[in-house]
C-alpha cells in the first residue's frame, strides 16, 4: 500500500469536501436531523425538572423532590442501562449534575448513528460514478481518503459542539439546581468524550464507504449493523455474558470509560479510541488503495 500524504493536498481536499457537503441537500438534512435528535435528547434529560416544578406540593420545593427522585431511582436506572458500578453511578448522579450525566450517556449512544449518517457517502458515490478519476490526476489516493475522512469528522464535531452549546445555555437558564461552573465543566468533559468517541466511528464509516459503490447501501449497512450489534451485545447480553463482553470488540464497549471518575480509565478510553481509529483508517486506506476507481 502506497501512502504518500501531502499536507497541502489534505487541506485542499478537506476544505472542498466540507464546502460541498454544506451546500448539498444531504448535508442540510444531516444538520437538521442531528440538531433535532440532539435537542430531543436534551429535552428528555431535562423533562423531570419541568415535571417536578409543576408537581411540587405540600410545601416541598421542586429541588427537594428532584433530589429525592435522583437518590431513589437514579442509581438503579444508571446501573441497569450502563452496567456501571455503584461508585460510578454515584459519581454521575451525586458528584456531577445528574441531568447532564443522563444527557451525556444518551448522546454517546447516539453518536455512532450520527457518524454513519454523516460519513456514509465519503467516497462511495464517487466510486460508483467513477468521478474520482479526475482527482487522481492531481493527487494520491491517500490524500482523497484521509482528506474526506477529516472533513467528515470536523463537520460532525462542529454539529455536536453546537448541540452542546445549546444544551449548556438552556440548562444554565432553566435548571436552577446546579451551579453554572459545574454544568459547563461537566459538559466540557462530555464534549471531549464525544470528540474522542466520534473518531473511530467516522473512520469505520470511511472504510465502509470505500467498500461500496452505492451510498444508500453504505448507509444501510452502517445503520443496520449498529442496530444489530447493540441488540446482540446489550439486549441479548443481559442473559448471556459472552454476548455482553462482545461489545468490547468495538469502540461501543469502551464509551463510558471516557466519563469514568478514575483518570486512568479515561486515559485508557482515549488510547482505545485512538487505537480503533488507527485500525479502521488503515483498513479503509488499504481497501481504497486496491480497488478500481
Amino acid at each position: 500500500m502506497s501512502l504518500h500524504v501531502r499536507t497541502e493536498h489534505l487541506k485542499l481536499v478537506s476544505g472542498t469536501y466540507m464546502r460541498t457537503s454544506l451546500r448539498s441537500g444531504a448535508g442540510v438534512i444531516f444538520l437538521v436531523l442531528s440538531m433535532i435528535v440532539g435537542l430531543v435528547l436534551a429535552g428528555i434529560a431535562t423533562l423531570p425538572v419541568e415535571t417536578l416544578q409543576l408537581a411540587a406540593k405540600n410545601g416541598q420545593s421542586a429541588q427537594m423532590a428532584f433530589n429525592e427522585a435522583v437518590a431513589k431511582f437514579g442509581p438503579g436506572v444508571i446501573e441497569y442501562f450502563t452496567n456501571a458500578s455503584p461508585d460510578t453511578a454515584k459519581y454521575w448522579l451525586a458528584d456531577q449534575p445528574a441531568l447532564m450525566s443522563l444527557f451525556l450517556i444518551m448522546m454517546l449512544a447516539f453518536l455512532p448513528f450520527l457518524a454513519s449518517l454523516a460519513g456514509f457517502n465519503q467516497t462511495s458515490g464517487d466510486i460508483g460514478s467513477k468521478g474520482l478519476r479526475y482527482l487522481l490526476l492531481r493527487t494520491e489516493r491517500a490524500n482523497i481518503f484521509l482528506g474526506r475522512m477529516v472533513a467528515t469528522y470536523v463537520f460532525t464535531l462542529a454539529v455536536v459542539t453546537v448541540i452542546f452549546a445549546v444544551v449548556a445555555v438552556y440548562t444554565v437558564a432553566k435548571v436552577p439546581y446546579y451551579g453554572t461552573g459545574e454544568v459547563l465543566w461537566w459538559l466540557l468533559r462530555g464534549w471531549f468524550a464525544s470528540a474522542m468517541f466520534l473518531l473511530p466511528w467516522v473512520a469505520l464509516t470511511a472504510w465502509v464507504s470505500a467498500m461500496m459503490e452505492f451510498p444508500f447501501l453504505s448507509l444501510l449497512i452502517s445503520e443496520l449493523g449498529l442496530v444489530l450489534w447493540i441488540v446482540i451485545t446489550y439486549v441479548m447480553g443481559k442473559n448471556v455474558d459472552e454476548l455482553h463482553n462482545a461489545a468490547y470488540a468495538t469502540p461501543w464497549g469502551y464509551k463510558l470509560w471516557l466519563l469514568d471518575p478514575n483518570p486512568g480509565m479515561v486515559l485508557a478510553g482515549v488510547a482505545v479510541m485512538v487505537a480503533f481509529t488507527g485500525v479502521f483508517t488503515w483498513l479503509g486506506l488499504r481497501h481504497f488503495d486496491k480497488r478500481d476507481l
